[in-house]
């Protein structure tokens, strides 16, 4: 996936991803010192940094964070584990190891929108993500 498409049909306030098949792309100027403070292991310099995501939904992720944020602040570890795994979800490289779109629909406006989406996580990482936050 990558970009924001249309407004999801059953919540005006969220957006589908667009299906994207290609690589990752290089990061937008104006997303570096974004990605750099949201998702820091995912910057690797302002010309390497290659992400499957663009500023829109990095804005999205950022101002998603607040609720988590102020529910994990007491856990810093717990925090940034949880925010690493939305920021691989979102922006990872290597979204298709993880992800798999199980549905999609075509606007003419938008192109393919994803409106549905399988994540593939094993019980090692859900299980040490749940320990971090103990």
């Amino acid at each position: 996936m990558y970009g924001e498409c249309g407004v999801s049909d059953s919540n005006p306030r969220a957006v589908y991803n667009c299906k994207y098949r290609g690589e990752a792309k290089p990061l937008e100027a104006n997303a570096s010192s974004f990605l750099r403070d949201l998702c820091p292991h995912l910057y690797l310099g302002e010309k390497e940094t290659k992400t499957c995501c663009d500023y829109a939904q990095l804005i999205r992720l950022n101002d998603g964070m607040s609720l988590p944020k102020q529910i994990m602040s007491r856990c810093p570890a717990c925090f940034r584990n949880f925010k690493a795994f939305l920021c691989d979800m979102t922006c990872g490289t290597n979204q298709a190891d993880f992800l798999l779109v199980t549905k999609e629909k075509n606007d003419e406006k938008f192109g393919t929108e994803v409106t549905e989406y399988t994540y593939h996580i094993t019980n090692n990482y859900t299980q040490n993500l749940f320990d971090s936050c103990k």
